[in-house]
């Protein structure tokens, strides 16, 4: 057939008399071989929409503003047009007439709330009756905000997906594959083609098995950083199996092979956290050093002050024998003045003076020396005494 011209006409060439052609529906028809699209499903919920739709526009069109009642009798436009307009004069008819009883106005209710419940009514009904939720169409009204939930929501959504994928291996892929099966059954020549075989497509049980190792590789990733586990697994094409299961091609986006053993030939950069143990450390040995010259210059700036303090020590003590020395000159002088003598006899006198007290001193020190001496043998003569009659004999 082309539309509706029937270009040839033949015997079923199959023993199984299965229909030549395979077609996919979203919905089956038992007595038609087309079944039924998404618009034929949604039909009834189209018209709901529809018709709510116009009341809707009806109502808003109704109720945008309020209905104006005019007593024609007592006023009169003066542009002579029965319209209300801004800034608009009026002629009043009668004297003394109360414009307030000549114009009233008359708000009609607005209905647009429960109108937009219907049309809300009318989406689920279209969700439910062709099988197509808002999420696979693109809208996340509800879509939770954690990662899991967003997981398990995309997941039941593919359900739907999940089913026609199974209507067209069941329907497309096994079917026309099996008549290739079938044909090459009776009318091949090749005896080594021929066979018991059976068709399963496993479009349905991929994608299954494809989602499940999506999420077994994003949770083996947080094994990256176990000690034990981590050493069995080639990261690197673990990272490839994850991009290519994201649609990826790793070789987009990942470094050739001789970029990484260049970069495996560098030196290691240092990683955040060791700069800052580096600043740190150097910080640290800037504030020794400024404490360590501190406290030496703090010691020598004492020492220094001791030595001052010890030469001015010194000096006083130099200063005070100078005084004695004067002192004594001075009382020489006087001395020698005052009994007539020269300078030259006054220290011979105290040159034999000196010596005379030197002497003097000398054998006090050896009277006493002496003393010590004799105090010692007559204790030592003692001792041996006291010795000597402890060793006699009791009679």
């Amino acid at each position: 057939l082309v539309n509706e011209t029937v270009i040839k006409g033949f015997l079923n060439p199959m023993d199984t008399s299965d229909l030549p052609y395979d077609v996919l529906n979203w919905e089956v028809d038992p007595v038609s071989p087309f079944g039924y699209g998404v618009p034929y499903l949604v039909r009834s919920a189209q018209k709901v929409m529809n018709a709510a739709w116009r009341q809707l526009m009806d109502d808003a069109a109704l109720s945008t503003g309020p209905q104006i009642v005019i007593d024609r009798s007592r006023v009169k436009p003066m542009d002579g047009k029965w319209e209300i307009t801004g800034r608009k004069l009026w002629e009043s008819l009668e004297s003394g007439t109360d414009v307030r009883t000549v114009f009233s106005s008359v708000e009609f209710q607005n209905h647009s709330a429960q109108l937009e419940k219907i049309i809300e009514l009318a989406l689920r009904f279209t969700d439910l009756e062709s099988a197509v939720p808002q999420m696979e169409q693109g809208e996340h009204a509800n879509a939770p905000d954690t990662l899991g939930g967003m997981i398990i929501q995309q997941n039941s959504t593919n359900i739907v997906l999940s089913r026609l994928t199974k209507a067209f291996d069941d329907r497309i892929t096994g079917p026309h594959i099996g008549r290739y099966v079938d044909w090459n059954m009776l009318y091949s020549t090749k005896e080594e083609i021929k066979g018991d075989f059976h068709v399963h497509p496993r479009g349905t049980s991929a994608l299954l098995v494809r989602d499940m190792q999506n999420q077994a590789l994003i949770n083996l990733g947080q094994y990256m950083g176990n000690g034990v586990v981590a050493p069995f697994v080639n990261w690197e094409e673990w990272f490839k199996e994850a991009l290519r299961a994201q649609k990826i091609d790793p070789t987009l986006i990942m470094k050739t092979d001789s970029q990484i053993t260049a970069l495996a030939a560098q030196p290691p950069q240092a990683t955040p956290e060791q700069i800052r143990a580096n600043s740190m450390l150097a910080v640290a040995q800037m504030r020794a050093k400024a404490q360590t010259d501190v406290a030496g210059a703090k010691v020598q700036g004492e020492l220094a002050y001791v030595h001052t303090e010890q030469q001015i020590a010194q000096q006083n003590s130099q200063a005070r024998q100078q005084e004695r020395q004067d002192e004594l000159q001075l009382a020489m002088l006087k001395y020698a003045h005052e009994t007539k003598q020269n300078l030259e006899q006054v220290r011979a006198d105290l040159a034999k003076v000196s010596m005379q007290e030197t002497t003097k001193r000398q054998l006090a020190a050896a009277s006493m020396q002496l003393q010590a001496n004799e105090s010692h043998s007559d204790r030592t003569h003692d001792l041996h005494l006291q010795a000597a009659s402890d060793l006699q004999p009791i009679q």
